[in-house]
């Protein structure tokens, strides 16, 4: 048998090995997906579960008439009594307290489970923010305090500026779950920077959130995201999310000023965004360009 003979012998011997790996290979990303499809669906099933919880927990912040709380008037007002007897008595009774810590409590977990899943790669931080959109991503604030690591009343002592619910909400949260803290925390951060990518929000807290990174919190945060990382044992969406931290500091002209008609945005704050490949002044023309396309649409 010629050579080129032999060689066309054992190409077909070793073709049905190779359709079988093909076949595996489609058949495993096939379940990927399938599994990644259940994975979000389920998501989206235990947040719309929370749905009276989520609602209520904002009242505890922003009092019981905040009115972008979906809450039942029936959810306001007992937090609305609890906060008037708590500022006339100056106590809550510990069952009370129980209670809506428990609600709270309910809420607090599912972010660390998103924060996990999207540390661990099980989802992605569009997918996520899919999930929870803008309706949650404007109340990023009320979640960093949900972590604990953002408090009404200050550290250590009593404001006398406060009221005596403003005085005790903080015992709400959990004070020393300090893994989960951090993921809450870190994940309030990253929603709101996908929002501010989007330009899904005003100008001016996109501006707020570039100079809160660029104050400190944008280191503090690497160090929560690597703390995270190495308690899960998982590294391959660290530097993908790190990269939005960094985005979000210097953030795009066309994120702020391409939908918004009125930016409240001084030309002592352009500074912050990313420049053009040109310059300073080649991006302040950009915005108002983008602006008066805005305000024509």
């Amino acid at each position: 048998m010629s050579d080129e003979a032999s060689v066309a012998v054992e190409l077909w011997g070793t073709a049905p090995a190779l359709l079988t790996s093909l076949a595996a290979v489609v058949i495993a990303l096939k379940s990927q997906r399938t599994d990644r499809q259940a994975f979000l669906a389920d998501m989206r099933r235990q947040w719309d579960s929370l749905e009276k919880e989520w609602a209520t927990s904002l009242l505890y912040t922003n009092g019981s008439d905040y009115f972008y709380s979906p809450a039942s008037e029936e959810d306001r007002n007992r937090v609305g009594r609890i906060i008037e007897e708590t500022n006339e008595t100056g106590d809550v009774p510990l069952g009370t307290m129980g209670f809506e810590r428990g609600n709270l409590r309910k809420v607090v977990r599912f972010f660390v489970y998103a924060a996990d899943s999207l540390i661990s790669g099980k989802w992605t931080l569009a997918e996520a923010y899919l999930l929870f959109g803008p309706d949650v991503a404007r109340h990023f604030k009320t979640i960093l305090w949900m972590s604990s690591r953002s408090r009404i009343r200050p550290k250590g002592r009593r404001d006398p500026e406060l009221t005596e619910w403003q005085d005790r909400v903080d015992d709400l949260t959990e004070f020393n779950f300090y893994d989960e803290q951090e993921a809450v925390y870190l994940f309030a951060f990253l929603l709101r920077a996908e929002q501010c990518r989007r330009g899904d929000t005003y100008p001016h807290f996109i501006v707020d959130l570039a100079q809160r990174l660029n104050a400190g919190e944008y280191q503090k945060l690497r160090t929560y995201l690597a703390r995270a990382s190495r308690n899960r044992g998982r590294w391959s969406a660290k530097y993908r999310l790190i990269r939005t931290l960094r985005d979000a500091r210097r953030p795009r002209v066309a994120s702020a000023f391409t939908h918004s008609q009125d930016p409240l945005v001084g030309p002592e704050e352009m500074h912050l965004f990313r420049r053009t490949i040109f310059s300073r002044r080649a991006t302040i023309r950009k915005a108002r360009k983008l602006q008066s396309k805005a305000e024509m649409d």
